[in-house]
Formats: C-alpha cells, sequence, structure tokens
C-alpha cells in the first residue's frame, strides 16, 4: 500500500470537473455522508482545478471508522478553522 502525506501529488478523476485531474494531498475535516458528523483533520486528495475531496487514501480509512464507532458529535464544516480547508 502506497503512504501519503500532505503535499504529496495524485491524480483522480473529478465527478466535478467530469475528467482525470492532478490531485495534492492535503489534511481536511470530512462530512460524513449521511450528514451525522465531520472527521476532523483526515488525509485526502482534493482536486487541484475546483479544490474539492475527491479521494481519500485506504490510510485514512481507520480514523474514519475509528470516528464512526465512537459516535463522533455532529459539527458543520462552517464550524471549523478556514472552513474546514487547510
Amino acid at each position: 500500500m502506497t503512504s501519503y502525506q500532505p503535499g504529496d501529488k495524485s491524480k483522480a478523476i473529478c465527478q466535478g470537473c467530469e475528467k482525470l485531474v492532478p490531485t495534492t494531498f492535503a489534511l481536511r475535516d470530512v462530512q460524513f455522508s449521511d450528514g451525522s458528523g465531520t472527521v476532523p483533520g483526515v488525509l485526502v486528495a482534493v482536486c487541484d482545478l475546483c479544490g474539492e475531496v475527491i479521494a481519500i487514501p485506504a490510510q485514512s480509512s481507520a480514523e474514519i471508522v475509528a470516528a464512526l464507532a465512537e459516535g463522533i458529535s455532529p459539527m458543520s464544516l462552517s464550524d471549523t478553522p478556514n472552513g474546514g480547508k487547510s
């Protein structure tokens, strides 16, 4: 398994841009898909063109699963510094 660090570069398909785009790994606050909470400081791949989170590397999975198991309290991205952006 490849291990990524903030600032590392990659490529992924961005749903918003509808094409293969360059990405940069960064720490971001990631909201659960059901909107029930947010996991702070997760390493993700961010589209270099539009700035959206478009991928989460496998190494971040354990952190997300642990937050789900703990029943992390919900918070909105607007409650975090810089709106959840690094």
